[in-house]
């Protein structure tokens, strides 16, 4: 059992490396009208700070009509439209060519089942499609299961925004450039990837724990004789188990109380965080946040059923252990 909740907890590791990518990035998908892009390019021409989150700002549009550029083939595809980077929406997804630059009004994005249905292959790079009577060059094809077009645009309102910081620099940088655009965050909900890794390591620091006192209690059960070995085996358990904790810190400070005795923030920030949550269910699911989300859940399943099978192993030891002293007793 020990050794499949070890197995259990490097697959942990594995599946949720994609979410560990996600280093200062967040997420804010707005419930209401949006956010102006030519606002947000106004603020960056003016602030000359080089340390802003670097910005994507997108939203979808179901049932846009685009055909091969004599008109032979058409299809019906999801509309993307954005002001940035595409990694930050559909990341590792490139399947060919290259991705649109932010000042690229002349190129498009495909995906390959839009690609097949326009073009009836997936070799589209450099061929051309119409789209509201404008031509397109085909830049880059995304491996997705969608049919999508992907067009840079700066008018308008976008429902989604992406940034990405210094990690463990927290919100408040993307907070201030939100208020400086005339929006709130709380008119969306706010996914910071810092602190839902943080919660994962966490998780996954306190099954490491499990696994390390049940692999102690073996270690000290099969070696009792060597007091100063169990000794030195328990010290290490235990530094690896802080070192952990320490190198798998991902908060910022903004959950870090000013004062010990403010006891009310952590209350606060719990109900932040629910106002939060139930605003993100208000917004439809997009392709990033099923993708990394999909990632935490298997994730966490792989820490519970390790942490589950550790206590498994530990009421084992205990059992025995009674048992054997128990048996000594009676003879």
């Amino acid at each position: 059992m020990l050794v499949a909740a070890i197995l259990l907890l490097l697959l942990s590791v594995f599946v949720s490396r994609e979410i560990e990518e996600q280093k200062g990035q967040a997420g804010v998908r707005f419930t209401k009208e949006g956010i102006d892009a030519k606002q947000i390019g106004r603020i960056y021409e003016e602030e000359e700070q080089e340390d802003l989150p670097w910005l994507t700002l997108w939203r979808c549009k179901e049932g846009a009509d685009i055909c091969k550029n004599d008109g032979s083939r058409r299809a019906t595809v999801k509309l993307v439209e954005l002001w940035g980077d595409v990694e930050h929406i559909y990341p590792k997804c490139l399947a060919g060519g290259s991705p649109l630059s932010k000042e690229d009004k002349a190129g498009c994005m495909l995906s390959g089942k839009a690609a097949f249905e326009v073009f009836g292959s997936e070799d589209v790079i450099g061929k051309q499609v119409v789209y509201e009577n404008c031509t397109y060059e085909v830049r880059g094809l995304l491996d997705v299961e969608d049919k999508l077009f992907v067009r840079q645009e700066k008018e308008g309102l976008f429902s989604y925004m992406e940034a990405e910081g210094r990690a463990g620099g927290g919100m408040e940088p993307v907070r201030e450039i939100l208020l400086q655009a005339g929006v709130s965050p709380k008119d969306g909900a706010v996914l910071e990837w810092d602190f839902i890794r943080g919660l994962l390591h966490l998780f996954g620091a306190f099954g490491a724990g499990l696994l390390e006192l049940a692999a102690v209690r073996w270690f000290s059960r099969r070696y009792k004789g060597s007091r100063i070995l169990v000794w030195c085996v328990r010290a290490g358990a235990a530094a690896l188990f802080v070192l952990m904790l320490v190198k798998g810190w991902c908060f910022s400070q903004e959950v870090i109380p000013g004062s010990w005795s403010d006891f009310a923030f952590f209350g606060n920030l719990f109900q932040e965080q629910l106002e939060n949550y139930k605003r993100y269910l208000d917004v439809p699911d997009i392709f990033k946040d099923r993708q990394l989300f999909w990632e935490l859940r298997l994730a966490l399943g792989c820490i519970a059923g390790s942490a589950v099978l550790s206590v498994i192993c530990l009421f084992q030891r205990e059992k025995e252990t009674s048992e054997n002293i128990g048996g000594t007793d009676g003879f």
